[in-house]
């Protein structure tokens, strides 16, 4: 059952060329918790455990030479480009999401809709035989569209925002070597890591269903057995259990996005910093 939402641990605030977060908070759920497993206070044990011996030693060996680019930017304005591409393509890509969204709903949308619903009740017999297996491949008939669509959603951000973070690598490592060695760091830990996380963020889905199933069988305990699609239209209503179980999804699909973003601002954040002190050392 997805629960409460809490707040992720925010990081420090953005000073000078640093990347602020954006509006939306970086969310998880209680159950199934993505900042369980991959919140900074658990990263390291994350690490180690999915990590052997000999990739600890490797690990070790990577981080212990000192990163030379092949290239460090003189320019002090590059910082400040780093920032505003990322704000920009996060800004743009959770635009896109939304509308996306958003058309789960729509009038064009493919999904259930109240006349599709109220189709699937009359030819299921629930109205006339309310029985817990007829109520429950009611539910997974009108569930099912709306949990593939979101589970969809939550690959495509995730794999949007990774190659986000993909093509800001070698601008990261050109601050200099101590920035170039945070960004091989975050290489390293993505590479530990990620597929625990892909795991997780797709679980929540999933978990959202259970009070989903709980509010729909009530609503069709509760309808007539004459039902008209008229009687179904409040489903999808701000408080109906079809427009509740696509909030929860929406949710969801925001919480994958804005952890994956927060992931980003962290590192152009930590590399944005070292630029400077790289520079004043004389390293770039």
């Amino acid at each position: 059952m997805v629960s409460t939402l809490v707040d992720a641990a925010a990081p420090e605030a953005p000073t000078g060329d640093s990347v602020p977060p954006e509006s939306g908070d970086a969310r998880a759920f209680d159950e199934a918790s993505i900042l369980d497993a991959v919140s900074s206070s658990d990263a390291a044990g994350v690490l180690a455990r999915l990590l052997d011996l000999r990739g600890s030693v490797e690990l070790a060996r990577a981080l212990s030479a000192r990163v030379i680019p092949s290239y460090v930017t003189d320019d002090p304005e590059m910082p400040k480009r780093i920032g505003a591409s990322v704000r920009a393509e996060l800004g743009a890509i959770r635009s896109y999401t939304l509308r996306t969204i958003g058309r789960w709903t729509g009038e064009r949308s493919r999904l259930p809709n109240a006349a599709s619903v109220h189709s699937i009740l009359a030819q299921s017999g629930v109205l006339e035989r309310r029985t817990p297996r007829s109520i429950a491949q009611v539910t997974e008939s009108i569930w099912s569209p709306f949990a593939s669509e979101a589970s969809n959603e939550v690959t495509s951000v995730v794999r949007q925002v990774r190659a986000l973070r993909k093509e800001i690598g070698p601008d990261l490592v050109a601050l200099g070597p101590d920035a170039a060695r945070v960004e091989r760091l975050d290489v390293l830990l993505a590479a530990a890591t990620e597929e625990k996380i892909d795991t997780r963020l797709l679980r929540l889905v999933p978990a959202a269903k259970a009070p989903f199933e709980q509010a729909l069988g009530a609503a069709i305990e509760a309808l007539a057995s004459q039902a008209q699609v008229v009687d179904v239209a409040p489903w999808f209503e701000a408080r109906g259990p079809v427009r509740g179980a696509v909030a929860s999804l929406e949710t969801i699909v925001l919480a994958a996005l804005d952890f994956e973003a927060q992931r980003i601002y962290s590192l152009v954040n930590a590399a944005v910093a070292l630029f400077g002190r790289d520079a004043a050392r004389g390293d770039a």
